[in-house]
């Protein structure tokens, strides 16, 4: 009969349940909002290694006037390794933005030089298409960015 008139489930039990489940749902919930601050924001040693490697080569290919064509595809050839060297080690959401923006900014300059050569009308209207889709002043904010992010 003793048995019959103790309390099992008592306020106290209760309180401790809601408060043990708001701790694990907030250590749950900041947990998974720092993975995520991680993840947009950490840039790793190994990407910013390698994507500094590719920035340095495509940068050295800005200047095309004082590469003969096989120095420029040499140095065009180098840089996409390089960036897939860099997409490889990519961990982050981060590193990879990165390793986008350097294969947009290796696309950019390896077209300007190929638009420049006069080959047939076809790329004349290739050249205005090139210019319509990239305004110098996006061309020079990527530019900026990867040097800032990688700098």
């Amino acid at each position: 009969m003793n048995i019959l008139k103790r309390e099992v489930w008592s306020q106290r039990t209760t309180r401790k349940i809601v408060v043990i489940s708001i701790l694990v749902l907030a250590a749950f919930w900041f947990g998974i909002d720092g993975w995520y601050f991680v993840e947009r924001n950490w840039l790793t040693p190994m990407e910013r290694r390698a994507a500094l490697e590719a920035l340095a080569t495509i940068d050295e290919l800005q200047e095309p006037k004082n590469l003969n064509e096989y120095q420029f595809s040499e140095g065009e050839r180098k840089a996409k390794s390089q960036i897939a060297d860099a997409e490889q080690k990519a961990w982050t959401t981060r590193d990879q933005h990165v390793a986008i923006e350097l294969r947009m900014y290796l696309l950019n300059t390896v077209a300007e030089p190929r638009l420049a050569r006069p080959d047939s009308s076809n790329q004349r209207s290739m050249r205005e298409v090139f210019r319509q889709l990239e305004p110098e002043s996006n061309r020079a904010s990527l530019i900026a960015s990867l040097h800032k992010t990688l700098d």
